[in-house]
């Protein structure tokens, strides 16, 4: 493991790609909107799950990034 004096900047975790984002996140990674990425997850095209603490209702529903870019590409491969 390599360490850093590089200063924190806020937000910043890494200069690797996330391997989780939030479902709004992947108009910035991506283009696709928050509601075709709840529509890839109802019909099982991206991968999802809910992250919540034990007996809590509600909680964060963080999208697989490489599950997006798989379906991306096999949609690329349907175009050509």
């Amino acid at each position: 493991m390599a360490y850093t004096n590089e200063p924190v900047e806020p937000g910043k975790v890494s200069s690797l790609p996330p391997e989780f984002c939030r479902p709004a996140d992947c108009r910035r990674l991506f283009g696709l909107t928050r509601t075709f990425v709840y529509e890839l997850i109802k019909v099982r095209k991206i991968k999802s799950f809910c992250l919540r603490k034990p007996g809590k209702r509600t909680g964060i529903r963080l999208v697989y990034v490489e599950s997006v870019r798989e379906f991306l590409r096999s949609e690329m491969e349907k175009a050509e």
